[in-house]
């Protein structure tokens, strides 16, 4: 799914395109954890040409499954990104002095083709998209640290003492501190 930025003017064009879960996230591909497409997303694309430059922007709309990072559990995220930027044929090293850095070009991606890779840029786009510490409910409680139950769904089997231990993680430490203290004192 690639396009080629030499054939558009600057009149520009719009393009559509439905990208499959097949299609999106191959076995191949690193990075991902255990994120996976549940439907086929919708990429709206402009491209214009600007001078040397191709004005690129629009909207994706997809659906993945993640899994929490609280629970470990599989649950659903929308990743509707809204992106708008410029790509510029790389430049050599002495060109950049006389680059005057100005709203645009604060959102350029300098590119060494002008063969535009739709797929790379629906992955691209789903990946920032992203959430860093994905949860599937604000309130999930996670697992228990002893037992490993849900603590979402089940209760705990291991007793009082290991939900001492979840609250903050620094009890342990403390403990620990209070140990040398006590230690070094001769007590």
């Amino acid at each position: 799914m690639k396009i080629d930025l030499k054939e558009i003017g600057a009149s520009g064009i719009a393009i559509e395109r439905t990208i499959t879960a097949a299609q999106f996230l191959p076995a191949s591909d690193v990075g991902w954890g255990r994120v996976r497409l549940l439907s086929d997303s919708l990429l709206h694309l402009d491209v214009k040409r600007a001078g040397e430059r191709f004005h690129l922007w629009g909207t994706l709309e997809a659906e993945v499954e993640m899994e929490c990072s609280r629970c470990l559990a599989p649950f659903s995220f929308a990743v509707r990104p809204k992106f708008d930027y410029y790509l510029v044929p790389r430049r050599h090293v002495e060109e950049w002095a006389e680059v005057v850095l100005d709203e645009t070009s604060k959102r350029e991606v300098e590119v060494d083709s002008l063969e535009f890779d739709l797929l790379h840029l629906t992955a691209e786009l789903v990946r920032l998209g992203l959430p860093m510490k994905p949860l599937c409910a604000e309130a999930c409680r996670g697992i228990c640290l002893g037992c490993g139950a849900d603590l979402n769904r089940e209760e705990c089997t291991c007793g009082e003492q290991q939900h001492a231990v979840e609250g903050s993680g620094l009890e342990v430490l403390s403990s620990l501190l209070e140990e040398m203290k006590n230690e070094s004192s001769g007590n």
